[in-house]
């Protein structure tokens, strides 16, 4: 039997498919120009991989460096393979310069791969304070608190009930988490945020559009408004 026919037409279907990829990916990169444009932000569609330097985030793994110095000790950028910073803005502002991407990584191998795609802001500020993360209580986070998976407890039964706080600090954790911070983080239920060597970082699942854009810098300068200034006394820079 001559396969060369299936040969054939399978290279054809493949390029067809690369192209419509390429053209699709091209138009994202050009859709995102435009909306860091209209939104004041300078832009790097694609963030190419540095050389190796001898950390996690190393060239041969396929990954791009971190993002800042402070997401490097966030979970969400070391998890998994071919991690990616696409579709970079960037853009100063009063409490400093803010950054917002599409992150994207890969876990497990050949069928049992999986993909995904993080919308992330991090603002590079003064405010030099111990770790503080605020996650979510999603249906994992809602079991790992009930059974055991360390947890600071707050004032507020019904924030307790929708967060998990962690921070090595309990006292920072107190601190910052006022009765307006609370309430700050419950109107904004879906979002992951994390505080580590001066970032202030905000993480949902999903691809980067122009309500995550909008809704991301507001998020940011809200909270910098309700930061007790005691605390940016005690860990300013």
């Amino acid at each position: 039997m001559d396969f060369a026919p299936f040969i054939v037409l399978a290279l054809v279907i493949f390029g067809v498919i690369s192209i419509v990829a390429y053209l699709s990916r091209q138009k994202r990169l050009e859709y995102m120009a435009q909306l860091a444009a209209k939104h004041g932000f300078s832009y790097r569609g694609e963030v190419v991989n540095k050389q190796f330097d001898g950390t996690w985030w190393d060239f041969f793994g396929g990954r791009t460096q971190p993002p800042s110095d402070g997401a490097g000790t966030v979970q969400l950028f070391n998890r998994g393979d071919n991690r990616k910073i696409n579709f970079e803005m960037r853009k100063q502002t009063p409490h400093g310069e803010l950054m917002i991407f599409e992150y994207t990584f890969e876990e497990g191998s050949g069928e049992d791969t999986h993909y995904y795609n993080y919308k992330v802001a991090i603002l590079d500020t003064p405010f030099y304070s111990p770790p503080l993360r605020v996650h979510p209580a999603g249906t994992f986070l809602w079991l790992a608190k009930k059974f055991g998976k360390q947890d600071i407890e707050l004032e507020s039964a019904e924030f307790n009930e929708r967060f998990l706080v962690q921070s090595p600090q309990e006292k920072f954790a107190y601190d910052f988490l006022t009765p307006k911070m609370m309430e700050f983080f419950m109107r904004w239920p879906m979002w992951h945020f994390e505080v580590s060597l001066g970032d202030f970082i905000f993480y949902q699942s999903g691809k980067l559009d122009e309500q995550f854009i909008i809704w991301a810098e507001r998020y940011m300068m809200d909270i910098q408004a309700i930061v007790p200034d005691y605390l940016r006394k005690d860990y300013g820079r």
